[in-house]
């Protein structure tokens, strides 16, 4: 088929375009709505490798091979669409579009609607693998393959988050695990059931203590936990004190009895998902005459269970297209490997995207060369800064990087508002904002000071805070993701509304945003004001919580809300506070962007997690160099790496890169 024969193909199906017209003539006659703001025809505009994969069959398994900056995004929506409005022989089923975030699925649903003009699109679902997983396999079924009894008739099982603190969810130690943890200083801390997964790759249980994951086979040959075991079976003369065996089924016992009581952590979702269809095949079967058709993408974010629930999909009829590019896997703390992925669409039928609309070439060469690809790429953007597409700039302050890349943008005329800074984690996230949570235990004063005077972002985190010290008041939290929303109150979106409510009421309240004073003074305040608005609040966020009457007079009452240091005076978390245009975010949080110019921020540590320009972006392995990798695609005409103060070698490094050093433009 000609180029402009998969033209006619598609545009006759997607937008009913008359088979007398060209794709050219009927975007000249202004026949389609869905062309109207555009250049080109969206149809004509396409490259010939995203017209075949528009084309392809349903009836194949295909892995789609698309480079940063493909057009990926419009090209699942337009696959997606065409397949739809042709849509006849799978009557009682559907198409299923999943991809990682709600944003991702929001843009997909806008390219479909754009499309495909229809109120509905039922019975095709776009949607979260993870929404995919908890509404068709886990929520319905998981209730018979772990013995739990359901609560008024609800099956449904709560999701605790692994790093949920057991402080101010005092219900969790009843899910305590009989094998404590000891640390290298031989301390005992509690280990329970929703820090604790089971890896069915490997066959083994793993645990998560801070934010460090720790496997059981590795914990049980440390050199701590050898010196209790040896302690206490001489104490005890028991030669058969904690075999490896005996500690393994006590984790097992309490990961059952979670279970058992309507509890689950992610990753427990995805493996009792997986445990359904493996031991109810009429499940799996239903389920694969619902969606003939699964779509997949940004399938590099798949980790294997997630792998193996769709295998086992896919094994019983089920198409699958997997779209998207393994060099941007940057999910390892969610166990995903890329190699995973690889080695399940060895069989499927291999297409790629070569194109890159993104960025310019010198941007998108450069990105090569940190991973070491073969794959040539070309590139669409204007080469708009030419010899200084490519730069870095030392700093030794957050602040002091920021003016540097200001003065660099200003030089290159590049639009602030369209540039954004990029870090690898919100720590660091955090700092170039200039916030810094410095009242600790004082969430509310922290919450307010944001809530008050704070940008869009900051006003997140005075949620986050506020939900944080208030589910302490009523009862315990789930956790960070849901702004620590209590285990009784079943909608988060409520609790975000009660949670926005009560800052505002308080910042109606001049006393409460006085903070000129001592944090004892303040917290005296507090204490009469604070159980007043969270009362009238809660009137609003009574219903969505199962337990409609709470004793406000017992939980506001003796030494509810004392402060600490009370002598000191407040601190402003918004002192410094940068009120620059420029958008800052993390490697994850800047997926599927695309900037007039980026600055990619390293830490300053070589310890740091992937964060290291030196010792993970050029010279790391794995997910290391792939961080790298992600942050530095997202750029269209400037790209910046900020990098701690170089040594002459690591000045020649870095140069031979292709970064130039930025004190050429704006100097010292």
């Amino acid at each position: 088929m000609t180029k402009e024969e998969m033209h006619n193909s598609i545009a006759m199906t997607l937008c009913d375009k008359n088979s007398n017209l060209s794709c050219k003539e009927c975007f000249q006659k202004g026949a389609r709505d869905i062309c109207k703001g555009y250049k080109h025809c969206r149809v004509s505009e396409k490259t010939e490798e995203q017209l075949e994969y528009i084309l392809s069959s349903i009836d194949e398994d295909i892995f789609l091979r698309a480079c940063a900056g493909s057009g990926k995004t419009e090209v699942v929506g337009m696959k997606a669409a065409y397949e739809i409005k042709k849509w006849s022989k799978f009557e009682a089923g559907g198409i299923a579009i999943l991809t990682f975030t709600n944003d991702a699925t929001e843009v997909i649903k806008d390219r479909i609607s754009q499309f495909n003009i229809r109120s509905t699109t039922y019975p095709h679902l776009v949607g979260t693998l993870s929404s995919f997983i908890h509404q068709y396999i886990a929520q319905p079924y998981i209730s018979k393959y772990t013995n739990y009894k359901g609560k008024n008739d609800d099956m449904s099982f709560s999701i605790i988050q692994n790093r949920t603190k057991t402080f101010g969810n005092h219900w969790l130690n009843s899910y305590k695990c009989e094998i404590p943890f000891i640390t290298k200083d031989d301390k005992r801390l509690d280990l329970h059931a929703h820090q604790i997964s089971y890896d069915k790759k490997n066959k083994q249980f793993n645990f998560v203590i801070g934010d460090i994951t720790f496997t059981l086979k590795d914990y049980y040959k440390s050199q701590q936990m050898q010196k209790h075991i040896k302690e206490n079976r001489e104490k005890y003369a028991n030669p058969s004190y904690y075999k490896f065996d005996y500690v393994n089924k006590k984790f097992k016992e309490c990961k059952t009895h979670f279970w058992k009581d309507g509890f689950a952590n992610f990753e427990d979702i995805n493996l009792l998902a997986l445990n359904v269809l493996e031991k109810n095949t009429k499940i799996t079967k239903l389920l694969s005459r619902k969606f003939p058709l699964i779509i997949v993408d940004e399938c590099q974010d798949l980790s294997w269970i997630e792998i193996q629930i769709l295998k086992k999909i896919n094994e019983h009829g089920t198409t699958l297209h997997f779209i998207g590019d393994l060099n941007q896997s940057v999910y390892e703390f969610k166990r995903v490997d890329p190699d995973d992925t690889l080695e399940f669409v060895s069989s499927f039928t291999q297409m790629i995207l070569r194109d890159n609309f993104r960025s310019c070439q010198k941007i998108v060469d450069f990105s090569r060369k940190l991973i070491s690809t073969v794959d040539s790429i070309t590139a669409h953007a204007e080469d708009k800064c030419e010899d200084n597409t490519l730069l870095y700039l030392e700093y030794n302050g957050n602040f002091d990087v920021i003016e540097k890349y200001i003065k660099i943008m200003s030089e290159l005329k590049i639009d602030q508002e369209r540039s954004c800074i990029i870090a690898k984690q919100n720590k660091m996230k955090d700092e170039l904002l200039c916030i810094h949570n410095k009242n600790d235990i004082d969430l509310m004063i922290s919450a307010l000071q944001l809530w008050d005077k704070g940008n869009a972002y900051q006003r997140l985190k005075a949620l986050e805070y506020a939900g944080q010290q208030i589910s302490k008041w009523l009862g315990g939290s789930k956790n960070k993701v849901s702004y620590y929303c209590p285990k009784d109150v079943n909608s988060v979106f409520m609790w975000r509304i009660f949670l926005k409510n009560v800052l505002n009421d308080c910042c109606y309240n001049s006393k409460l945003l006085d903070f000129n004073q001592n944090y004892g003074n303040w917290h005296k305040t507090a204490r009469s004001t604070l159980p007043n608005i969270i009362k009238q609040r809660y009137s609003e966020l009574k219903i969505f919580d199962s337990k409609m009457e709470r004793d406000f007079d017992s939980t506001f009452s003796g030494r509810w809300y004392n402060a600490q240091n009370s002598k000191d005076i407040i601190e402003d978390v918004l002192t410094n506070i940068n009120n620059f245009k420029i958008q800052v975010t993390t490697v994850h949080g800047s997926k599927g962007c695309t900037y007039d110019s980026t600055m990619v921020v390293s830490s300053k540590s070589k310890k740091s997690e992937a964060g290291h320009w030196e010792s993970h972006w050029l010279n790391g392995v794995g997910e290391e160099k792939r961080v790298g990798y992600v942050a530095s695609t997202r750029a269209k005409y400037l790209l910046v790496w900020a990098v701690p103060t170089l040594t002459e070698n690591e000045r020649r490094l870095i140069e031979s890169f292709g970064l130039k050093n930025a004190k050429e433009i704006i100097g010292n």
